[in-house]
């Protein structure tokens, strides 16, 4: 007689095993059973006739039994007898029972009835050897056989032969547990006697049916209890410590643990294995949500854009130790899931370091082939990984900033990427106030450059000096943090640039002459950046014609920039130049210092050059071209500075 599903999961369970097993050809017949042995569904197909599946279903139930004494928790049960294989499964307190057709593999069934995580044990079973690393509390796998000896009569169970525990599990020598595997090879060939002999209804009234091995539930308490209380330790230590990954978690461990102590205490060991499951089940879940906090870290610190794109072979072993943590984890056997787990962080947190050498070299080669948008994909993982990689370094600086595209240093800075080029330096004999020491020449400069956005500002100063600049003039109008810094001298300047580069750990200095003029004309030939003429409304210049002329600096950056993004390039304060004040060189010149301080017969009095006018003068001093000399040690309130910062030289090594 047929049973009903106590449950909505047990029906929506039990109409997946109707419909999967009984489309399958690989299924000669089968049944389900509720765990009181109550038949929910069968159909014989194929069995042999006369097969009875009621009288089955006892064996069956007391196979689990038996077979439980020995590997706890166990879910599934695979049998080779003869030329039959046997499937049992155990779900949502469901028993499936399948007699499977030789033919097909094993592994088809699990697909049917557990999915992923038996495909790789199942299909080992083809060949009949119990082989295949089942694990306890996983899969059990058994081989009965007798070939060679006659089949034992209808109705009678066949003599128990010799079980083969699984690879990798090492059978405890005790007298208690031999009797119990033995009794389960004997439950386990009754369920072979129904099934693939034919089992019949004519059993002796007399005959009593095999009851269910007892289960010593005092034990069980007590091996529950360790399992849980290791896991919750193993919560509490774990990383940074599933209290606070997982806190809902380890607090529903707790509480399961302190009930299950007071049921132990009072007796009530079946209420206590129930309470020590939950407690395990909690702990061992907060503490591998701990476990996979660490390895989501590990991949976070990877950093690179694409981390699967290199080292393979790494990723596919992270790949394997994740799978079979989820597989452990399904399982229940949480101590496995979480150093499973563990170790595939670990994979991921020694990668770094082999991966530079990869991406490096993979960077490299795109070089070679002027592939240079993948070789900088490939750099910038690199800077990612190692941040103050020279070659990378110097590979993006050098090959993907666009003129004027510009970043921000530590101190908040912007600089903007200067090319490398060639243009005409000085101005035309018809250029409008155009001084006698402005020669027209062509200069060459071999390397690229960034230089800040903006004229050196108070604010910034007192940043990398550590303190304010003590002002020749602190009128209103001369201090404020976004005022261009003034009133310093030449060695200031320099002072200011050595210590930015010790904190920046790049090269920052005074710009030559001819890198202050060619930065200025942004490309352009004409006077100004803003063409012909230069106006008050312009530049912060002097000029007559405003109803209100200028008398101060102004903020930085308060007027439009020119064509690479360099703001105040006129008017605003005077800035420093790296070279000595004198004579342009003859002709043609690369990368030009300007004179030498072997020119000057008198040190002492030698000039240092500046550029860009001021507030102070008319626009005309601002013109690109112009050029004026000051004593290294002068200072006013309308002299400021601002600084380049080189770009490293691209030579990569071999390796």
């Amino acid at each position: 007689m047929k049973t009903e599903p106590r449950t909505p999961e047990q029906a929506e369970w039990l109409q997946h095993y109707e419909s999967a097993l009984a489309e399958s050809p690989a299924v000669m017949g089968f049944m389900v059973l509720d765990e009181q042995g109550g038949m929910l569904a069968e159909k014989s197909h194929d069995l042999p006739e006369g097969a009875n599946l009621e009288n089955a279903a006892t064996w069956v139930q007391n196979a689990f039994h038996a077979v439980e004494s020995y590997y706890p928790a166990s879910n599934e049960i695979f049998l080779r007898y003869r030329d039959y294989n046997i499937a049992l499964c155990r779900k949502h307190e469901l028993i499936a029972v399948a007699v499977l057709d030789p033919s097909y593999e094993l592994k088809t069934f699990t697909d049917l009835l557990s999915g992923e995580r038996l495909k790789r044990l199942a299909s080992r079973l083809r060949t009949g050897n119990a082989g295949g690393g089942a694990k306890k509390s996983e899969t059990v796998f058994l081989k009965i056989s007798d070939e060679g000896t006659p089949p034992p009569p209808a109705g009678e169970a066949p003599a128990a032969t010799p079980v083969a525990a699984p690879v990798g599990i090492q059978p405890r020598k005790s007298p208690l547990l031999l009797i119990l595997v033995a009794l389960a090879v004997l439950l386990v060939a009754g369920v072979v006697a129904f099934f693939a002999l034919g089992g019949t209804d004519d059993t002796p009234a007399s005959a009593p049916a095999p009851q269910a091995a007892p289960v010593d539930y005092e034990a069980e308490t007590n091996r529950l209890r360790l399992e849980a209380t290791e896991l919750g330790q193993l919560a509490r230590d774990l990383d940074a410590n599933a209290q606070n990954v997982a806190p809902q978690l380890y607090a529903s461990g707790y509480s399961s643990a302190q009930a299950a102590q007071r049921a132990g205490s009072s007796g009530d060991f079946r209420e206590a294995v129930s309470l020590w499951t939950d407690a395990r089940d909690a702990y061992g879940q907060a503490a591998l949500q701990a476990a996979r906090l660490q390895l989501e870290r590990a991949q976070i610190a990877l950093a690179v854009t694409q981390p699967r794109n290199y080292a393979k072979a790494t990723w596919t072993e992270v790949d394997r130790l994740i799978a079979e943590a989820e597989t452990a984890e399904e399982a229940q056997n949480y101590r496995s899931a979480i150093t499973l787990t563990r170790q595939a962080a670990s994979t991921l947190e020694q990668m770094p370091a082999g991966l530079k050498g990869e991406i490096r070299s993979l960077a490299r080669g795109a070089a070679d082939a002027n592939d240079t948008a993948t070789a900088e994909t490939f750099y910038r993982d690199l800077l990612r990984l190692e941040p103050q990689d020279a070659e990378a370094t110097a590979f993006i600086y050098r090959y993907s900033y666009q003129p004027g595209e510009t970043f921000a240093n530590g101190v908040g800075m912007d600089l903007a990427f200067v090319p490398a080029g060639t243009f005409t330096m000085g101005s035309p004999a018809d250029e409008a106030n155009r001084e006698p020491d402005e020669v027209m020449h062509e200069v060459t400069l071999t390397q690229p450059f960034f230089m800040a956005t903006t004229e050196v500002t108070q604010a910034q100063w007192h940043e990398v000096m550590g303190r304010p600049l003590a002002l020749a003039d602190a009128e209103d109008g001369f201090v404020g943090p976004d005022l261009p810094v003034h009133s310093i001298g030449w060695e200031q300047a320099r002072a200011f640039a050595r210590k930015l580069s010790e904190r920046e750990g790049r090269t920052y200095r005074l710009p030559t002459e001819a890198e202050w003029e060619y930065a200025a004309r942004a490309g352009s030939s004409a006077p100004y950046a803003t063409g012909a003429s230069l106006s008050g409304d312009q530049a912060q210049v002097y000029d007559a014609d405003q109803p209100a002329p200028v008398e101060s600096p102004t903020a930085v950056a308060s007027f439009a920039p020119n064509a690479w993004g360099l703001y105040d390039m006129h008017g605003n304060v005077w800035e420093w130049t790296a070279d000595w004040f004198g004579p342009y060189s003859a002709g043609a010149a690369t990368d030009p210092k300007g004179a030498s301080e072997d020119s000057f017969s008198r040190i002492d009095l030698a000039l240092k050059a500046l550029r860009g006018g001021s507030w102070y003068d008319e626009a005309d001093k601002a013109r690109s071209a112009n050029r004026w000399g000051s004593s290294p040690s002068a200072g006013a309130n309308y002299i400021g500075f601002r600084v380049v910062m080189d770009v490293p030289v691209y030579a990569p090594v071999a390796e």
